[in-house]
């Protein structure tokens, strides 16, 4: 159980032969959320519809009321699809995949490599098509070892649900730049002064019985990303900003 604690009773971790499952979740949450860009709160009440789970950090991964989650998969799979029909016949077959053309930087005279492409990436899963929710973004976990055909565990960013997917171009394409900066309804809060798991999951149980947290503060922070041209000149961007909520004993 190391790694994860206070899980959703709805919250299902896949089935694997994974002893690393929990702390590659683990993982992967305290990862993501620092890289994925946070919605706007308020400080004050903030009314919630579920919370995830906690990590050994002593944080929980929270989903506040504000979202409709099934309208917001499927305005972002509205707007995926638009943005797929633009792309030539060519470029839909290979976007994402390692048979996309390789860009090169200026002096250099080879193409870089391929970013490791199943770490942030679109699914495509067939069985939410009828929702219009199909094209989702989601993080890489962990493989499922000796699965033939290949299979991976993948979180989704904006709902934090876990799947199991048949790795193959036609279900997961390396997510494209034009989607990493959306911002994900998930939030990260820490508890004041809890310095244990057991006053953690107090504080989450509390959660849950009132659907509300006291939000003290936002510990607000922003990624630097440098982008490197030629041998020296670098230009530093803002890849993104992100949230954590400082709760409070109400």
């Amino acid at each position: 159980f190391a790694g994860l604690y206070n899980l959703d009773t709805d919250y299902k971790l896949p089935l694997t032969d994974s002893h690393y499952l929990r702390k590659d979740v683990s993982n992967t949450a305290n990862y993501l959320i620092s890289r994925v860009n946070a919605f706007n709160h308020n400080v004050g009440f903030l009314e919630i519809q579920r919370v995830l789970f906690s990590t050994e950090k002593m944080c929980a991964y929270v989903i506040p009321a504000r979202f409709d989650l099934q309208l917001y998969l499927r305005e972002f799979s509205e707007y995926f699809m638009k943005w797929f029909n633009r792309l030539s016949p060519a470029m839909q077959n290979t976007f994402g995949t390692d048979l996309e053309e390789k860009k090169k930087f200026p002096n250099s005279r080879q193409p870089t490599k391929s970013y490791w492409w199943k770490v942030n990436v679109i699914l495509c899963l067939d069985e939410f098509q009828h929702e219009g929710t199909q094209f989702r973004r989601a993080r890489h976990v962990c493989d499922v070892r000796w699965s033939v055909p290949p299979k991976d565990v993948f979180m989704e960013i904006d709902t934090g649900e876990l799947r199991i997917v048949e790795t193959s171009p036609l279900t997961v394409r390396r997510m494209p730049h034009e989607f990493a900066h959306f911002s994900t309804p998930i939030l990260e809060c820490r508890f004041e002064g809890a310095k244990t798991q057991d006053e953690v999951t107090a504080r989450i149980e509390e959660i849950r019985r009132t659907g509300r947290a006291y939000i003290g503060r936002f510990d607000r922070g922003d990624r630097i990303k440098s982008r490197f041209y030629g041998q020296h000149l670098t230009r530093v961007e803002l890849a993104a900003t992100w949230n954590t909520a400082v709760t409070d004993s109400d």
